[in-house]
């Protein structure tokens, strides 16, 4: 089981919530997470989102949603908020082809899609450390002029 799992029968959300979900991680759930991506804290995570039937297509259904986190990456850093939208097709099955217009899937397992693991990992990859960057170099300042590639640099 993961630090924030929230495992729902799409059809039992279908029908007696008329395909709305909302939820929201616990303090401890928050606290796991943070020591899971190594953030300094996560303050709070949720997801408020609908589930509806995919036409023509009785293995999948479409789910739209927002993910909204307060978080700090680093103990100096101050509170950073984030929103981003998550659209998903959930499956029983893989998909033969990808004419979904290249939406992310998940498939369900037994009727059920874990929507907290959605959402741990949705927030990882939107506050994902290595993009924060952009002067990322693999390469120690001295190295810089050994580096075989450094001349085509001066090209550009």
């Amino acid at each position: 089981m993961t630090e924030f799992s929230r495992p729902l029968d799409v059809k039992v959300q279908l029908s007696k919530n008329a395909g709305k979900i909302e939820i929201q991680a616990k303090a401890h759930e928050c606290k796991a997470l943070a020591k899971r991506f190594s953030f300094h804290a996560i303050k709070s995570i949720s997801l408020k989102g609908l589930i509806s039937e995919r036409k023509n297509d009785d293995k999948a259904y479409i789910f739209h949603g927002i993910l909204s986190a307060e978080y700090i990456k680093h103990v100096e850093e101050n509170i950073e908020t984030l929103q981003e939208n998550i659209d998903l097709l959930l499956c029983k099955a893989e998909p033969e082809s990808l004419d979904f217009d290249d939406m992310d899937f998940e498939i369900m397992e037994q009727g059920s899609v874990d929507f907290g693991e959605i959402v741990s990992q949705y927030f990882y990859l939107a506050t994902d450390l290595f993009l924060d960057d952009q002067n990322l170099s693999v390469y120690e300042e001295d190295e810089v002029s050994m580096n075989p590639f450094y001349d085509l640099k001066t090209l550009l």
